[in-house]
Parts: structure tokens; C-alpha cells; sequence
């Protein structure tokens, strides 16, 4: 079923390694149901990330959604992928970088402070969108509590509803994802590797989109290449199958109290996600997918990101 409503957000992203954002900035871009106010990165070379973002959006023919530079995290010179090489900065050179898109030019203000002014500007018709660490919805909310509280919702890419499985977004900055979902007073809306791992490419969904990604979209299908050669498995549509959820109910939800571990003092390994039917200490509710429709999510993503 699809929503009525036509949905403001703003886009917090760590485009770049994973194709995934990229299908899913794509997605936003050729969803007329939603309006993005901005996309902000996140997560080590923010600037490179943000120059592939506005190369997607171009390539869909999208030229005033700006982007902005947000916070490198704690992380942000360390060697994560084996594969990885390094600038004359020191900053991880991200693997769907490329020089052809060396020219795009991102706003300069932090993204920190462009998440706080859409919010003062837009308030509760707003909704943050984060599909990476959630490092710079943290610091936001540190910087101006009582403004965040009038946002609107968050929509995240994060967590597992199994208690022994660390995903990526919420293991590289565990600290920033405790604030982020034991903040109170914000609807909140979690989509966890449990279920997004079900909206993966199987061999057919792959070779349509190596057919159909060709013309301006083919700078995404050498993304998704590079990706497969670096990770050899096939996609996994985490972040879109989010973006997807905005206009369409492709999941079921449940209402859960959230915790995040961020030591193995708490007899947990940091960046674990554990869900409570009842609220424990640092924890706000939250809504929890526990069911995806895979098939008819996998059919619209190609619909959209692919139509001509």
C-alpha cells in the first residue's frame, strides 16, 4: 500500500563503500513522493562521499538537493578494507570514488549544523533518514536537544534483532547510537540487517540491472561492479529497501525499547542491539521491522531506479 502523504526528509548517509546508498539516493531521486531537503555524509572521507552523491543525483538529472560534509567519526583515518588506499591527507580514498567526479562541489556548511537548521526551519514535517553511522544525528542532538525534539521522525538503517550480531552503522560509533535511540520525545522507525538481508540480489535481479543501469545510470552499474569485485556477493539493498518505506508499506513493525551495548561490561559486545517489550535503563521505543515483502520491494526498486 502506498502512502498519500508526500514525505520531507533530509538524508544522512556513509555513501561510498557499500553500493547500496547509492541505489537508495537514486531511489529518492526517482520517487516523486519524496522531497529531500539535503543529503549529509557521514564516516571517514566525508568529502568523497559527498562528491558521489551529487555525481548520483546528477546522473538522475537532480541539481538542487544540496550536500554537505558532515563528521569523519573516531574511525576516520584507520584501515578498514583490505583493499583500501590512502590520500596525501591520510583520509581513506572511498572505493566508488572516482576522478570523474573530482569536480562536483559540496556546499561548506557542517552537516551537523544543516540537520539543526532544516529542523528549526521545517520542524515536525521533517524526517532524518540515516542509513550510516549515526555520528552526526548524535552530535545534533548534543548540540541543540530541545531544537531536535521538534523534528518530525528518524527512519534508520541499523541494528539486528538478534542480540549477538554487531552491524556496521551501529558498531563504528555504538556511543552516537545510544543517544540517537534513547532520545525521547521522537518517533522512531528501525529496519535491522535481520530484514534487510532478505532484499539481496539473486542472479536475476543482478543481470537486470547490469542490462537496464546504461546511459546516464551507468556510472551506478560500475559502482555496483566495484563493489562485487571487492566484496564478491552479490548486493544487498539495505539502504533503499529504507528509502522504500517511505512511500510504499513493504514491512511490518513492532513496538520494542531499544538498548546499545558499548562495552563487554554490559555482557554484551559494543555495537549489539538489544530489544525489550518493556523500557530498561537508556532505552526510548522504538519501531522494529520484523517483516519485509521482499519480492514486491525488490520488483519497485527496479521500476524506479531503472525507468527510462
Amino acid at each position: 500500500m502506498a502512502f498519500e502523504k508526500r514525505r520531507k526528509i533530509l538524508f544522512d548517509t556513509d555513501i561510498g563503500d557499500d553500493i547500496d546508498d547509492a541505489f537508495a539516493l537514486a531511489l529518492i531521486a526517482s520517487s516523486p513522493e519524496i522531497e529531500c531537503v539535503a543529503v549529509t555524509t557521514v564516516f571517514r572521507n566525508v568529502v568523497q562521499r559527498g562528491k558521489i552523491a551529487l555525481s548520483v543525483l546528477d546522473d538522475y538529472g537532480i541539481k538542487d538537493i544540496p550536500v554537505y560534509p558532515g563528521l569523519i567519526g573516531q574511525y576516520g583515518k584507520d584501515r578498514i578494507f583490505k583493499y583500501e588506499q590512502f590520500d596525501e591527507q591520510g583520509m581513506p580514498i572511498v572505493a566508488h570514488y572516482g576522478e570523474d567526479m573530482a569536480h562536483y562541489k559540496l556546499q561548506e556548511k557542517n552537516g551537523v549544523d544543516v540537520i539543526l537548521e532544516n529542523i528549526a526551519k521545517y520542524g515536525k514535517e521533517l524526517e532524518i533518514v540515516a542509513v550510516g553511522p549515526l555520528t552526526n544525528v548524535a552530535e545534533a542532538i548534543k548540540k541543540d536537544p530541545a531544537l531536535f525534539a521538534q523534528v518530525g521522525g528518524l527512519v534508520i538503517m541499523g541494528g539486528n534483532i538478534n542480540p549477538d550480531v554487531t552491524e556496521w552503522n551501529i558498531r563504528w560509533d555504538p556511543e552516537a547510537a545510544r543517544t540517537v535511540l534513547s532520545f525521547p520525545g521522537v518517533p522512531k522507525k528501525i529496519i535491522g540487517t535481520d530484514i534487510t538481508k532478505q532484499v539481496t540480489f539473486n542472479d536475476e535481479d543482478l543481470q537486470f540491472f547490469r542490462l537496464n543501469l546504461d546511459g546516464s545510470r551507468a556510472r551506478l552499474r560500475r559502482m555496483m561492479e566495484i563493489w562485487i569485485k571487492n566484496i564478491n556477493v552479490n548486493p544487498v539493498m539495505h539502504d533503499p529497501l529504507v528509502v522504500g518505506t517511505l512511500v510504499c508499506e513493504f514491512c511490518k513493525y513492532q513496538k520494542k525499547y531499544a538498548y546499545v551495548c558499548l562495552d563487554r561490561n554490559q555482557n554484551g559486545a559494543a555495537g549489539e542491539t538489544w530489544y525489550f517489550d518493556r523500557k530498561v535503563v537508556c532505552s526510548e521505543e522504538i519501531e522494529v521491522a520484523v517483516e519485509v515483502d521482499n519480492r514486491a520491494f525488490m520488483e519497485f526498486l527496479k521500476e524506479r531506479i531503472c525507468a527510462k
